[in-house]
């Protein structure tokens, strides 16, 4: 078989894991514009694939993803050249309707992935913040080959990501650019 591209605790070369994260965004802007919540965006549900996406119709928004994807260059990698530019959001199955009317956040239990999951979401309390900083952790994952907080247990990691501070991203890899910090 062949090795993932998003592995534990290897980093991506950081081209590749911000274009893998803008084409993330994208679908992300998608998915909120229809008027849902991801709520579990990570590594684990990025699908980078040499296959473009079959033949339409799409509704308005896909098609906005799919004609930004095809002009994507190639993801090189570690390991070679993936001649891929598309990057697929899945892992769906925590997803919610975006709060209607003037309701700016919902009030859900907690689910995701808990190193991923923002600060408020452990509070029961998300909105497309709550992704956007999901997809936050995944680039520095990416970046740095660890999220921003490591523990032993769930209850010592959500301390952590309400109380402290993550290491900058150079602390696990000095040769990033500042500027991709």
């Amino acid at each position: 078989g062949q090795a993932p591209l998003i592995r534990e605790d290897a980093p991506l070369p950081w081209p590749a894991a911000v274009r893998i994260v803008a084409q993330t965004c994208t679908a992300l802007g998608a998915v909120h514009r229809a008027g849902f919540l991801h709520r579990e965006v990570s590594p684990a549900n990025l699908i980078v694939s040499a296959t473009a996406p079959g033949p339409g119709p799409w509704p308005a928004d896909v098609e906005e993803v799919l004609r930004t994807f095809g002009s994507v260059p190639p993801v090189h990698t570690q390991q070679g050249e993936i001649t891929s530019p598309w990057t697929y959001l899945a892992g769906f199955h925590l997803a919610l309707p975006r709060p209607s009317g003037n309701a700016p956040e919902s009030e859900v239990g907690w689910a995701g992935i808990p190193r991923y999951m923002a600060p408020e979401a452990f509070k029961g309390t998300v909105d497309e913040r709550s992704d956007l900083y999901s997809l936050g952790v995944t680039l520095y994952h990416l970046v740095t080959g660890h999220t921003p907080f490591d523990a032993s247990d769930t209850g010592e990691l959500i301390a952590k990501v309400l109380r402290k501070e993550p290491a900058a991203p150079r602390v696990h890899r000095p040769n990033l650019p500042e500027a991709v910090e």
